[in-house]
């Protein structure tokens, strides 16, 4: 018993002293240890609520942006200088999308409190203007002045822009008993129209078909890229008929939005483009082979389906796109096909046109430049099929079977472009008489934070 007495009664006196003292440490370091997990927790809270704020940031300037691309074409096209009243109209209706995307991701119900800024104030939570370029590398910058005409051929004319950024900016009063913070977030999204070709993203659906495709029709237009002067371009080219303003005007469309004509002109105010396939090279219209092996048939269903992502890939195994060569020229040269008039390809290819009536399509344009059988792709438009009927011209004294087909420009959003604003100054091309690549009728959604 002395001996159990020696060994044990000392040790519980350390075991009692030890415990102790780390109840003392537990006791002073609570209040520590609390204040470190309600950080912790204030901190993911914290990223949370910025990451649903950018979420609704965001949702609210591509929302207002896509309302700056018109659904009725006579909006932009229908007058050579929009009218005041109308582009304040659309400015309107961008910033009321804008506001109603803003309310539909928010935490805590929370109202999006964003102010639709009617004034354009800059520095204001919503504001639509114009930029250069996505990094904003050349002046005069983000330009905020609304009164401006609104400009289809360049971003920045005399007098002029294009307004192609919606700037959302979004914040929540500070929360936090320990350390109280201010939520707040930007957005700037951007209507990118330096586009250099197609490409399809990914598994996106573009098209009503069974794979992903490319919007772009594989029919060539005729390009007069040197001028743009009434009576010099080429008559038959779309900068004549379409910039120019010197195309027919006889096609509309009904209240069903479907295209209707001719009727009387002035029809809507849209110029429209005549389009005449026969296969010869002196056509204004010429049918394409993308990929080059394929055929007449092929492409004749492609105005329907698109350019697949399959036929992309057997046109280009190392990109699978369609864009113009990375070079001073930007330009891609592709097999020019001929219809067969002893069969149904006129046929087939007037109803293939028939079929797309009134949607917006993706058309290459052609500067005739390159030798017999071959298209030269300088560029592309997006338009619309108003008509397209099977008739017969005289060649050489000879009447043979042409499709005739009447566009009309429109303005398209489409994620399958691909765009790159550091080669708009490259070359001595000038499409659309403005620099090389900047498209007035083709753009992307973008963006920048």
């Amino acid at each position: 018993m002395f001996v159990r007495s020696l060994t044990t009664e000392p040790q519980c006196r350390w075991t009692s002293r030890r415990r102790g003292a780390i109840a003392g440490w537990v006791i002073v370091l609570f209040p520590v240890l609390l204040a470190a997990l309600s950080l912790a927790v204030q901190a993911a809270s914290f990223y949370h609520r910025r990451v649903e704020l950018q979420n609704s940031a965001d949702a609210a300037a591509l929302a207002g942006l896509n309302a700056l691309v018109p659904v009725d074409d006579t909006e932009l096209f229908g007058a050579p200088a929009v009218p005041s009243t109308t582009r304040d109209a659309i400015f309107a209706d961008a910033r009321a999308v804008a506001h109603d995307y803003a309310g539909r991701n928010v935490f805590g119900g929370a109202d999006p409190n964003l102010d639709t800024n009617p004034t354009n104030d800059p520095s204001g939570e919503l504001v639509i203007g114009t930029i250069n370029d996505p990094v904003e590398t050349t002046p005069p910058g983000f330009v905020t002045d609304l009164t401006l005409n609104w400009s289809l051929y360049s971003p920045f004319v005399a007098g002029g822009a294009a307004f192609n950024t919606v700037d959302v900016a979004m914040q929540r009063q500070a929360f936090g008993a320990l350390a109280p913070q201010d939520v707040f977030v930007r957005s700037r999204a951007f209507l990118d129209r330096d586009v250099v070709g197609f490409k399809v993203e990914g598994s996106s659906q573009t098209l009503a078909g069974p794979e992903p495709a490319i919007p772009v029709v594989p029919l060539a237009l005729l390009t007069d890229y040197s001028t743009l002067l009434p009576g010099v371009a080429n008559p038959l080219s779309w900068e004549f008929n379409i910039i120019g303003r010197n195309g027919l005007d006889v096609y509309k469309f009904d209240a069903a939005g479907n295209p209707i004509g001719p009727v009387l002109p002035p029809a809507d105010g849209i110029p429209e483009m005549i389009v005449t396939i026969t296969g010869l090279s002196t056509d204004n219209g010429h049918l394409t082979a993308i990929p080059n092996t394929n055929t007449v048939s092929q492409a004749i269903s492609q105005i329907t389906t698109g350019i697949t992502a399959s036929q992309l890939a057997a046109y280009d195994p190392i990109n699978h796109q369609l864009t113009l060569a990375n070079g001073p020229a930007n330009e891609v040269s592709v097999t020019r096909l001929a219809p067969n008039p002893l069969g149904t390809d006129f046929t087939d290819l007037r109803n293939a046109l028939v079929a797309i009536k009134g949607q917006r399509r993706v058309w290459m344009l052609n500067d005739n430049t390159l030798p017999l059988g071959t298209v030269h792709v300088v560029g592309f438009v997006a338009a619309r099929v108003m008509d397209a009927n099977v008739s017969t011209v005289i060649s050489g004294g000879v009447p043979i079977p042409a499709v005739v087909v009447v566009l009309q420009p429109t303005m398209m959003l489409t994620s399958t472009a691909v765009t790159d604003y550091t080669r708009r100054n490259l070359g001595p091309r000038t499409v659309f008489g403005v620099n090389s690549i900047y498209n007035p009728y083709i753009a992307r959604t973008r963006v920048l934070r």
